[in-house]
C-alpha cells in the first residue's frame, strides 16, 4: 500500500468520525441533552486528529494542523454552549 493511500485513508476515517461527532454535538445541543465533559475533550481530540492528517496529506507541518484543529474544536464547543444559552438551556 502506498504512502499517499495511507494518508488519504486516515484523513477519510478521521473526517467521518469528526462529522459524526459534530452531528451528535449539535443534536444534543439543540435538544437540550446534557453533554458530558469527557465528550467535549473528544470533540477537540478528533478535530485535532482530522486537521493533523489533513495537513500531513497536504505536505504541510502536521502540528500546525493539529493546533488549528484544537482551536476550531474549542470554538465549536463554545458555539454549542452559546446556542444552548440562547435557547434558554
Amino acid at each position: 500500500m502506498s504512502e499517499s493511500k495511507i494518508k488519504g485513508s486516515s484523513l477519510y476515517i478521521s473526517g467521518g468520525i469528526l462529522v459524526l461527532a459534530y452531528v451528535m454535538l449539535f443534536t444534543q445541543t439543540l435538544t437540550k441533552i446534557h453533554i458530558q465533559p469527557q465528550m467535549l475533550l473528544g470533540y477537540i481530540f478528533w478535530t485535532s486528529v482530522f486537521f493533523y492528517y489533513w495537513w500531513k496529506y497536504r505536505s504541510k507541518n502536521q502540528w500546525t494542523g493539529a493546533f488549528i484543529g484544537f482551536v476550531i474544536g474549542v470554538v465549536a464547543i463554545n458555539l454549542a454552549g452559546f446556542i444552548v444559552g440562547i435557547k434558554g438551556g
